[in-house]
Formats: C-alpha cells, sequence, structure tokens
C-alpha cells in the first residue's frame, strides 16, 4: 500500500526568500529524508511563482538534491455549486 504525506501552508511560504520559507523548506527536506519519498505533487502554478518574480517553488528546489522521481505541479480547479433556480 502506498502512504500519500500532505503537508498544507499558503504559498506565499512556498517561495524562496519569504518569511519563514527557510522553516517550510526544512520542513518538507526532513520529511523527505525521513520518509524516502519518491514524488513530491504541489498545488502551485507556473503562472503563481512568476507573479512573485519566483523562478521555482521550495518543494522543487528540495527535490533536486534527492533521487525524487519528479515534482509534479498541479492546479486544483476550483468550481462553485450553483442551485438552479426553477
Amino acid at each position: 500500500m502506498r502512504t500519500v504525506f500532505l503537508i498544507g501552508t499558503n504559498h506565499f511560504y512556498q517561495q524562496p526568500g519569504t518569511r519563514a520559507s527557510e522553516e517550510f523548506r526544512t520542513l518538507v527536506d526532513a520529511t523527505c529524508q525521513e520518509r524516502n519519498i519518491k514524488v513530491i505533487a504541489e498545488e502551485m502554478s507556473l503562472d503563481a511563482l512568476n507573479k512573485n518574480s519566483a523562478q521555482e517553488s521550495i518543494c522543487k528546489q528540495v527535490g533536486f538534491p534527492f533521487p525524487l522521481t519528479s515534482n509534479i505541479y498541479i492546479v486544483i480547479l476550483r468550481v462553485k455549486n450553483r442551485k438552479s433556480s426553477g
């Protein structure tokens, strides 16, 4: 059975050079090493990074020194439920 670890934080902390980004880096780095993580998938887009003049996320940077299979940027689509008037 495969296990999934979920770490949630604001996009602000996922970008290098921001307040508390180094604490987030330490958490992700330690978790990858301790749990032998193979893939990091994050809800961060390249557009969001570019908007804040960042080239890559903390998770992307953490993934390079490890033999991770990949780092995947995912976009979560939010769909609003609408009541039909009728």
